[in-house]
């Protein structure tokens, strides 16, 4: 039986075990003690740690749609989970598939290279101590070990695909011991997520700025924060809920982002546009000329794609344009040097984990021989048409990996593609609706409700909950209780005087 290599178990390494069970011989490295991945919360604050969650962190999607395939999301009881609930789904899922008794926890991946040495049987497995060579031997990235020119317009599938492609060495050391292993496999899944390593942006004069400068990979919780004039930098998911919930502690905390005329919370936070600079004085200095004074700058800028155990000279994948593109990757998912190295969980601004599950019913669906790749040259030359219509449509090169809208067709293609059933239509459904209630009460949509039926029927209970400052200015203009709108199990009830 071929062995198979998979790199992390959060939710994508998770997926990937659960489906590739079925036809291989699955190993999980994971370096934590535990499944989950990014869910698993740590309050430690170093650079090496591999979670950037908060303390008070609640989910941005309704669980329900979260859950993967025929593995319902009981957990918690909001609609909007809080970490720890999605933490006890997914070793949920690992304890029900049997996946944390093939997974080597506190154990991390130090390299990965590809070798075209022959493999001699199936399944063969070379281990060794750690003063063995991991090296194999050194491929060119442009996919010769699957032979010629021929091979290069061949289709790609099953047994004669893990043949023709050479193995994978594979070094891996304990995190309990730090005793090093060489081992071989016909296959690797890359899952080692992208939420570890910052992107920290440029911005003139910041040797200027006098106070505290972290990225919120770090951020833990807004006590540390109390009476501190803050800014967070980006609107994205991150600065969002770090701004709304240092307001709790701090009157004096703005968000820049480059759409301050939508408001992204609600008072006392301050709402301006991107940073430009900081001044001669250690002032932040904003794009529309104002400024403002700041103990603390949270840069809330997202991150960026690393595998620092690949050797890329071998695999022939490279990281790009600032760690926000991986390239030389067919459809996401496929290594097109050696699609016997696949990726999942690329794709950002998606419902993640049913987009993981179909891709690796893609992936197990080619790698057993029940469905063909097209030939190196096809996919390469279908990744070059697709970035040429994206530059037509003016969309930036590093949004290569953001679907947003286009997730959708995608989903249905890789069904399509796998021979699978595609994904239920309420989820889209419902995420649709989500995205809809959070533009328009991005502060509170967090209270709203979802039901979702067996059928596939869904309602939802939309808390129309005036905020504080609406609150205060009711009271005032009404005199006291009458027209406010209070909170019950999500529901909203009106009273009146």
């Amino acid at each position: 039986m071929r062995r198979v290599a998979v790199i992390g178990a959060g939710a994508a390494g998770l997926a990937a075990a659960r489906r590739l069970m079925a036809s291989f011989d699955v190993v999980v490295f994971e370096r934590s003690s535990k499944a989950g991945g990014t869910w698993n919360f740590t309050m430690d604050q170093s650079d090496a740690v591999h979670s950037s969650m908060y303390r008070d962190l609640h989910t941005n999607l309704p669980k329900q749609i979260m859950a993967f395939p025929e593995f319902e999301f009981t957990q918690g009881k909001e609609t909007f989970v809080h970490h720890t609930d999605v933490q006890a789904y997914l070793e949920a899922f690992a304890a029900h598939y049997g996946i944390n008794a093939i997974t080597r926890f506190r154990t991390q991946v130090v390299r990965v290279a590809h070798t075209s040495n022959s493999k001699g049987s199936k399944g063969s497995n070379s281990s060794s101590s750690s003063s063995s060579s991991s090296n194999g031997s050194r491929d060119a990235g442009d996919g010769s070990s699957l032979g010629d020119e021929e091979a290069d317009s061949a289709p790609l599938s099953g047994e004669a695909l893990m043949e023709k492609d050479g193995a994978w060495a594979v070094r891996v050391e304990s995190l309990e011991t730090g005793e090093t292993e060489d081992l071989t496999f016909d296959a690797v899944v890359v899952c080692n997520g992208h939420y570890a390593k910052p992107i920290m942006p440029s911005i003139p004069g910041l040797d200027r700025f006098q106070g505290e400068v972290l990225h919120s990979h770090t951020y833990r919780m807004p006590e540390p924060f109390a009476g501190k004039r803050v800014v967070c930098l980006g609107g994205g998911q991150s600065g969002r809920d770090i701004s709304q919930e240092l307001c709790a502690v701090s009157n004096a905390v703005t968000l820049s982002h480059y759409d301050p005329e939508r408001r992204l919370g609600e008072p006392p936070l301050v709402e301006k546009p991107p940073i430009k600079a900081v001044a001669e004085d250690g002032s932040i200095v904003f794009e529309d000329g104002s400024s403002t004074a700041a103990d603390t700058l949270i840069l809330c800028t997202g991150y960026a794609f690393s595998f620092p155990f690949l050797d890329e000279a071998s695999c022939g994948v490279q990281v790009v344009d600032d760690g926000r593109i991986v390239d030389n990757v067919y459809r996401q998912v496929f290594n097109i040097a050696h699609p016997t190295m696949t990726f999942i969980g690329l794709p950002v601004k998606v419902l993640p984990f049913p987009l993981f599950d179909l891709q690796c019913q893609w992936v197990h669906a080619v790698w057993a021989g029940a469905k063909s790749l097209p030939s190196r040259l096809e996919m390469h030359a279908e990744v070059a048409a697709a970035r040429e219509q994206r530059r037509r449509l003016a969309v930036p090169r590093r949004h290569e990996h953001v679907l947003g809208g286009t997730q959708w067709e995608y989903n249905r293609e890789l069904a399509r593609l796998a021979g699978v059933s595609p994904l239920e239509p309420w989820r889209e459904e419902v995420y649709l609706k989500n995205n809809e209630l959070r533009a328009n009460m991005p502060w509170q949509y967090k209270l709203n409700t979802f039901h979702v039926a067996k059928d596939g029927s869904w309602t939802v209970d939309v808390v129309d909950k005036p905020s504080t400052k609406q609150q205060q200015q009711q009271q005032q203009q009404q005199g006291g209780a009458e027209g406010c709108a209070e909170v019950h199990d999500g529901a909203v009830v009106h009273q009146t005087a």
